[in-house]
């Protein structure tokens, strides 16, 4: 008997016509559950950022077919491109933001404002434990948002409130990760540089020649960093 074939991976886009011009919107994991239980079994690709923060019940999420534990307190980013796969239990609560790159374009024409710059999301680790008090602060920014998106009926002040609220609720997270993340070594900043390439070329049939040429570093020295970085073990304790 021949085993079945893998799910096809599906792409998803943002899609709520509503809030199409704020980019945002908020839904609870049961709600998640109610509205796309059918669709959430199959590997997925969204255009789209997910912010997930669990409140109660344990868990697990995909992220670049990696496994996260979701337990109270976790926050977990899904960044556009990244392939992800649900696997909600009935216990699990909590939130999720879609936020569309649209809604974190800079809202200034001042270069230094730029959002994106800021927040660095790329950096961000999959899945963080930020300290309670954060958490909790975070949760109720959540609550702000869900109350202004679902309230939203066009209007230039009430998009840009949203964007702003958003903007809060990472740039909090963000402060938090940048005070404590540890210095990057060279060998993880040449993996970083080499994972955010094969983000985007992944569709391409590149060697990793073609992606050492790519970033500037040599074939051997990014076997190197890809060795040093898979050798470091992960820590027990996820802050950032």
């Amino acid at each position: 008997m021949k085993p079945s074939p893998p799910p096809a991976l599906k792409d998803v886009r943002f899609h709520n016509p509503r809030l199409s011009r704020v980019g945002v919107e908020v839904l609870t994991l049961h709600e998640l559950r109610e509205r796309a239980a059918s669709e959430l079994h199959a590997p997925q690709r969204p255009d789209f950022h997910l912010l997930l923060l669990i409140e109660a019940g344990r868990g697990r999420h995909a992220v670049d077919f990696v496994e996260h534990a979701l337990v109270p307190g976790t926050v977990l980013l899904v960044r556009p491109g990244q392939v992800q796969q649900w696997h909600l239990t009935p216990s699990l609560q909590g939130a999720v933001v879609l936020v569309t790159a649209e809604a974190l374009g800079p809202s200034t024409p001042h270069p230094g404002s730029d959002p994106l710059k800021l927040l660095a999301l790329d950096d961000w680790a999959p899945s963080a434990r930020p300290s309670p008090g954060l958490f909790a602060q975070a949760v109720v920014q959540v609550g702000r948002l869900r109350d202004e998106t679902e309230s939203f009926a066009g209007g230039d002040i009430a998009c840009a409130l949203i964007r702003h609220e958003l903007m809060v609720l990472l740039l909090r997270l963000a402060r938090e990760r940048e005070a404590q993340a540890a210095p990057p070594t060279r060998e993880a900043e040449i993996h970083r540089l080499f994972a955010r390439e094969l983000e985007s070329h992944f569709h391409e049939r590149l060697g990793v020649v073609d992606y050492a040429r790519r970033i500037g570093y040599s074939e051997s020295t990014l076997a190197r960093a890809g060795q040093s970085t898979s050798a470091t073990p992960s820590p027990r304790a996820t802050p950032w």
